[in-house]
């Protein structure tokens, strides 16, 4: 196959080791109806798909529609690799995302480590502070007499729950929100490839700053449980980005015959 950038969106040509009757020209991405109704899109876009097939968008990739298969494939890592998982790749990012995208034993590693952190106790000892930052989302609109919900609440509260797990200011918020929407949503490549490289410059920034106090937090254990050689994308293990959306009926890039 040719080689391909990051949020290609062109066609890549078909391998030989693809048979033509399993290719299918799916696009999630630049379809609105996945935005409005994505169950919909999908039953409408996989109805009369082969259980598995090629797309030859975003450099070429396989799509698995059983849920036996996908199991399957999700834990033969001889044969299948996570990084990276989301799709297209990630724009700017050197580093798996940790656990998911590390193949064994780094990821027994760092499932190991995080385990503790959402322990059911653990996670009850946050309740209070859940419930506090969802009512001060609610205080912030419930004198207007209404709001766009999704926008004032929905997207805020995961969020910012997610950056106080890790450690970050909820400041950071919109921003990341913005950066988000940016590379993953109807823009032109280069504002794509801008965000992705500006996420992970703060990313690097970020985890630079921490290596010297960790803390016990999702970021601070993550790096406490780096191996003693930092490790690089190529090697498939790495510090986490702790920020992206997986894919997980896909799998990317196409393996080679």
């Amino acid at each position: 196959m040719a080689a391909t950038t990051s949020f290609d969106v062109g066609l890549a040509p078909r391998p030989p080791h693809v048979p033509e009757a399993l290719v299918r020209d799916f696009d999630y991405r630049n379809n609105r109806l996945f935005e409005i109704d994505p169950h919909r899109a999908f039953l409408e876009a996989l109805g009369e798909a082969p259980d598995l097939f090629w797309s030859p968008r975003y450099g070429g990739h396989w799509v698995l529609k059983r849920f036996e298969d996908i199991r399957q494939v999700a834990r033969d890592h001889e044969r299948f690799q996570h990084y990276p998982a989301s799709l297209p790749a990630l724009v700017g990012r050197p580093r798996p995302i940790l656990p998911m995208e590390v193949e064994p034993p780094f990821h027994a590693r760092y499932r190991m480590a995080l385990a503790p952190l959402f322990a059911p106790a653990a996670v009850r000892r946050m309740q209070p502070a859940i419930t506090a930052m969802a009512e001060a989302l609610i205080d912030g609109f419930a004198a207007e007499g209404k709001v766009e919900f999704v926008s004032a609440y929905c997207t805020q509260l995961p969020v910012r729950m997610f950056l106080r797990l890790i450690g970050v200011p909820e400041d950071h918020c919109d921003w990341l929100r913005g950066l988000h929407n940016r590379a993953f949503g109807h823009h032109s490549e280069e504002s794509k490839r801008a965000a992705g490289a500006e996420v992970n410059a703060w990313l690097e920034a970020t985890l630079d700053e921490r290596r010297g106090s960790p803390g016990d937090d999702i970021l601070g254990t993550l790096i406490k449980a780096e191996p003693g050689e930092a490790p690089s994308a190529d090697r498939n293990s790495s510090i986490s980005d702790s920020n992206s959306t997986s894919r997980g009926w896909t799998r990317s890039p196409t393996p080679s015959a």
